[in-house]
């Protein structure tokens, strides 16, 4: 799908050392999938638990307000009282995800 190798690599090399939970949108797909082929993990890995920094499902507008919490949006979540940190875009130029980084508290 298109953007999913790009957000994952925007995310591999994102400090996460403080991040207690990344919110992943579902909306697309599987998302988890494109994690593991992007970070070399086995589906046995995702099993045991290496992704638990990870949740995925449909974002919802108090997510990405929450303490130490890394979100990534579709355009299909609607998040509009905050502009997105980073913006991934398709092959066609358009959206396909937003990324909400946390807020310093």
């Amino acid at each position: 799908m298109d953007g999913y190798v790009e957000v994952f690599e925007y995310l591999r090399h994102y400090d996460k050392h403080d991040l207690q939970k990344i919110i992943f949108s579902d909306r697309y797909q599987h998302p988890y999938i494109y994690a593991l082929l992007v970070n070399r993990l086995s589906p046995i890995a995702w099993q045991g638990g290496i992704l638990n920094i990870f949740e995925f499902h449909p974002v919802k507008s108090g997510d990405y307000v929450q303490e130490k919490t890394l979100v990534v949006a579709t355009p299909e979540d609607e998040l509009p009282e905050r502009a997105a940190d980073e913006i991934i875009l398709g092959a066609d130029g358009s959206a396909r995800f937003y990324v909400y980084l946390p807020q310093a508290k």
